[in-house]
């Protein structure tokens, strides 16, 4: 899965500084997205290495919001049924997710993503941006980073 760097960088913003028990500080995003390894040059390196998988189905982020489980299950060439499909959508919904945290217990390696309580992080649980699924906006960056910002991470994945 691939998702806009700017929008990944705000995200892993907000969990280095806020979801982390030892939480990371920068004076500010800027300073985030600049540091040459959390920031948009370290991500694009990472990002590179794992581009160059081959036989690789990418889905992007943004189409996660749309019902994109026909192209997912095509590829892994399993059959499609309409009413699977609809529940997995309904289920995988970022409103589904935000009000049922714990129902991601059952699956497998959520762990990863559970450093919640009560639909909360652990850490910093009063704070909105530590919640593990924030907001769910597509193009969310904007209302954080500076055109200088968009600029430079622009420029980094040029």
């Amino acid at each position: 899965m691939v998702r806009n760097p700017h929008d990944v960088m705000v995200s892993n913003f907000f969990s280095i500084t806020a979801r982390k028990t030892n939480p990371r500080t920068f004076s500010n995003i800027s300073d985030f997205i600049r540091h040459p390894h959390w920031g948009a040059t370290g991500y694009k390196h990472k990002a590179d290495d794992l581009l160059k998988v081959k036989n690789k189905l990418i889905i992007h982020y943004e189409d996660l919001f749309t019902p994109v489980w026909d192209k997912i299950l095509s590829y892994f060439e399993i059959p499609i049924d309409e009413d699977k499909v609809k529940k997995i959508n309904q289920c995988c919904s970022f409103s589904y997710i935000r009000k049922h945290p714990h129902k991601l217990r059952r699956l497998p390696e959520a762990w990863r993503y559970l450093p919640i309580k009560g639909g909360k992080a652990r850490t910093h649980s009063d704070d909105s941006n530590a919640h593990k699924f924030r907001r769910g906006k597509v193009n969310g960056y904007m209302d954080y980073l500076s055109k200088e910002d968009i600029d430079y991470i622009s420029k980094v994945w040029e």
